[in-house]
């Protein structure tokens, strides 16, 4: 894990928490020091991060950090130092405060994936300010001898992992989202056959994997093609791995517990389900389990394809369906010549496949 930490030089309390910070973190992470603005962006334009920890508040120029972090894909912690509570932002309200936070500061501190307070107090202020619900409280063994410099360390750490733990998909590299497609499609299908053959994933791939299958709900179907591959995933649990959720986020419903089993044919059965998909995607709802189902239910139950495409027009239903076609093949490997009707691939295709992809998005 690599960290790259700014934060102000001609603050002494904040500069002794960042340096204590950096020689108490496990050896595994690989830490950056920075006080410079302009230093910072040039590294964070020309390397990879995978957290960026802000320290402090009221600096416009963390704002145009946080928007080249934000670029190049690197997730932002912060940690405001008792900067946010009441007594400091009444201070100078209308001549600094109030331009300042209506400009970044309240924009910052609600992006952040976490934001890290100091005690119960500080907690209390954030959670009264209500710009972030990620609060974190990691007491600081530069103030207080309640915590040990290795211990504040640890927990800091615990909040950077939860953070990686989160939404992983955004992080998947091209390789690790063919991964997924061909795992779930092994799991679908039952047959390795079905599925082209893949490396077995490094360490941190199938951390990202199991993760994404495990919060999407498809992890049976997951671990079930992973058996059917051959393929071994590391003894970790991701379901006791804390991580972060949207707010909005709720649990996925299967489609087949929603319009029940009382069909006179298969293809009454497809038209129920392409219309409840219909409804979870207008309501921002349709998430990759759905489309797992559609995909099993396409393969288990074959379709009289004529007759349904009359009933899907008849319905309004075409064009919906012929894009779920596309979405089913980019995310679970639908085949061509699996397909009840013709894909079509445009851009609504695309956005459909962009939203499911960024179900779990803080």
């Amino acid at each position: 894990m690599r960290v790259l930490h700014i934060y102000p030089k001609n603050n002494s309390m904040i500069t002794s928490h960042v340096f204590i910070l950096k020689d108490a973190m496990p050896s595994f992470v690989e830490t950056t020091l920075i006080t410079s603005v302009a230093e910072a962006r040039k590294l964070l334009a020309t390397e990879h991060f995978d957290i960026l920890h802000l320290h402090g508040c009221w600096n416009f120029a963390y704002r145009n950090i946080f928007l080249t972090a934000r670029k190049g894909g690197t997730r932002m912690v912060m940690t405001p130092h008792g900067q946010l509570e009441p007594w400091i932002r009444r201070k100078h309200l209308l001549r600094e405060k109030l331009p300042k936070t209506i400009i970044f500061q309240k924009e910052i501190t609600s992006k952040a994936y976490a934001v890290i307070v100091m005690g119960r107090i500080e907690r209390e202020c954030m959670q009264q300010l209500a710009w972030n619900p990620r609060i974190e409280t990691v007491r600081n063994s530069v103030y207080t001898q309640s915590i040990s410099n290795i211990e504040m360390a640890r927990q800091t750490y615990d909040v950077y992992q939860k953070v990686m733990d989160s939404n992983t998909i955004e992080n998947f590299s091209q390789t690790t989202h063919s991964q997924l497609r061909n795992i779930l499609k092994a799991g679908i299908t039952g047959d390795k056959r079905w599925a082209e053959p893949i490396d077995n994933a490094d360490i941190k791939q199938w951390r990202e994997l199991m993760l994404y299958a495990c919060q999407e709900q498809i992890y049976d179907v997951f671990i079930r093609g992973t058996k059917v591959l051959a393929l071994v995933p590391p003894d970790f649990d991701p379901e006791k791995a804390p991580c972060y959720m949207p707010a909005r986020h709720a649990a996925a419903t299967n489609i087949s517990q929603t319009i029940g089993n009382s069909f006179v044919n298969e293809n009454e059965r497809l038209v129920a389900t392409f219309r409840q998909m219909k409804k979870l995607y207008q309501s921002n709802r349709l998430t990759i389990l759905h489309v797992v189902e559609l995909d099993r239910e396409i393969r288990e139950h074959p379709a009289v394809e004529d007759e349904l495409l009359d009933t899907l027009q008849e319905n309004h239903l075409d064009l919906f369906a012929a894009r779920m076609m596309t979405v089913a093949q980019c995310l679970t490997g639908l085949d061509e010549g699996m397909m009840v009707i013709p894909s079509l691939s445009d851009k609504q295709s695309q956005t459909m496949i962009n939203r499911i992809n960024k179900n779990l998005e803080i």
